[in-house]
């Protein structure tokens, strides 16, 4: 299995190949498509945990990332939130696809959502962010 690192590299590697053969367009209709692919598990663990399952998926991927973030779970106010203070992909990469940070917008909003989940993402491009999943 290839480790995280990586994989982070290839992914961004191949966003760029994507945009260079077809545009901005190309890149968005993958995203559109890796939702099915390879969030099933996310889905799984939302269906059957709620707002903890995001806990669930999301803690040992960016542990094993080692990314520089808070990961919140707010029960009483149905809040699940990440402070990515440095995301570990663009501490990796040295030279990033330029809306590297768009595919998260649409791969977890495309599981969440019709789920009955509200999804935000703020993002300024340059590795800091902060998800938030609320009821």
């Amino acid at each position: 299995m290839i480790c995280r690192p990586e994989f982070i590299k290839v992914y961004n590697e191949m966003f760029k190949h994507l945009h260079l053969l077809g545009g901005e367009n190309a890149c968005l209709k993958f995203w559109n498509t890796l939702p099915e692919l390879i969030l099933w598990d996310l889905k799984e663990l939302v269906e059957k945990h709620g707002l903890a399952g995001c806990c669930e998926y999301w803690a040992p991927v960016l542990q094993e990332e080692d990314a520089d973030c808070i990961i919140s779970l707010n029960t009483k106010k149905k809040v699940f939130k990440i402070s990515m203070k440095q995301c570990p992909a663009l501490k990796i990469l040295k030279n990033p696809y330029e809306r590297y940070c768009e595919h998260c917008n649409i791969l977890y909003r495309q599981v969440l959502e019709p789920l009955g989940y509200k999804f935000e993402i703020e993002y300024n491009g340059k590795g800091q962010c902060e998800i938030t999943v609320s009821e």
